[in-house]
């Protein structure tokens, strides 16, 4: 019933100030407020009166608090401590809305804080449900891997190559293809259109890193690559180029590539090397993408470098675990 009669109030103050009798409207607010402490509208009206009524700040401040409209509260708060001053027992009622404000500020960064652990936990989630459906995807088509050091890196994919998706024309480089898990994601997801294709360079021999692996991994390594290529159904799309990227990416024409994903030598200076050999083949707008930064060690110490000198002429979109760079110039 008091709600019910702070609205028939607040009406009454509109009109009343309307008619132009302020110090009645004024009173009606004030009723309006009285009957509830929560009205905003009543609030707000009373101080487009009196802008300097720290009461009334306080009251809206407390109101939108309950509407978990901290920040606004805040804001309220620090209006009421600075029309108090004028109040005889100032020093009081600024204690009351001191302790006011520090208890919206912590509900405030409790409030980011819980925020931010959801945001962390949907991130997850997202991860899990991708992994999942990449997964049966997987399984469904029949592909063989016996590593899988590119599925946790497909959240990022998705997000920074959606430009290409089933574009015509869009010509891809990979330096360093493995088994294919990148090239078929991307033949799956992203080269969709029947024009698009991908050149994929690999000795297909692994790198230092790879001599210890156990049984035929490196000896039929070429083979799953062809045969994953061959499941997609696009292998037409596909032109293999067997040899050292540094050799083969010499040949290749500057300025032709709309993406290029750099993930072979994890040698610092080999990592270099095919950073500068990239950026000359790839377009103005292109991407590049360097795998297994995160790792640190020679691939850092190469893409760090690389960014260093290139900087004035590329966007640095993304650096983690991979680093997204998009050029400019």
């Amino acid at each position: 019933m008091s709600a019910e009669s702070a609205v028939t109030e607040l009406d009454k103050g509109d009109r009343l100030l309307e008619s132009g009798k302020i110090e009645e409207a004024i009173a009606a607010y004030r009723r309006a407020i009285e009957l509830n402490p929560d009205d905003v509208q009543a609030c707000h009206q009373l101080l487009e009166i009196k802008p300097d009524n720290w009461e009334v700040w306080l009251q809206l401040g407390k109101a939108l608090s309950k509407q978990s409209d901290l920040e606004g509260a805040i804001a309220c708060y620090r209006r009421a401590i600075e029309f108090n001053h004028s109040s005889e027992d100032n020093s009081e009622n600024e204690n009351r809305i001191a302790i006011d404000i520090e208890q919206s500020q912590l509900q405030l960064k409790q409030i980011d804080a819980d925020i931010q652990e959801l945001q962390v936990r949907r991130e997850r989630v997202c991860l899990e449900l991708d992994k999942l459906e990449y997964n049966s995807h997987v399984k469904q088509i029949g592909y063989y891997y016996t590593t899988d050091w590119f599925s946790h890196n497909i959240p990022n994919w998705r997000k920074y190559l959606n430009r290409f998706v089933n574009i015509p024309e869009v010509n891809v480089l990979e330096i360093g293809s493995w088994e294919g898990r990148s090239t078929c994601w991307l033949l799956d997801n992203i080269l969709t259109h029947e024009s698009a294709k991908i050149s994929c360079v690999d000795t297909w021999q692994g790198g230092i890193e790879h001599q210890n692996m156990k049984g035929n991994v490196l000896l039929l390594c070429q083979s799953r690559f062809d045969v994953n290529v061959f499941l997609t159904g696009h292998s037409h799309k596909v032109t293999k180029k067997v040899g050292f990227s540094s050799d083969v990416m010499r040949l290749l024409p500057v300025n032709s590539y709309d993406f290029i994903y750099v993930d072979g030598s994890h040698e610092a200076e080999d990592v270099l090397v095919d950073a500068i050999l990239a950026w000359g083949l790839l377009k103005v707008g292109g991407l590049v993408v360097f795998d297994d930064y995160g790792l640190g060690g020679g691939v850092k110490e190469g893409v760090d470098v690389f960014l260093r000198f290139f900087s004035p002429k590329l966007n640095l979109l993304h650096i983690s675990f991979q680093v997204f760079v998009e050029k400019t110039a």
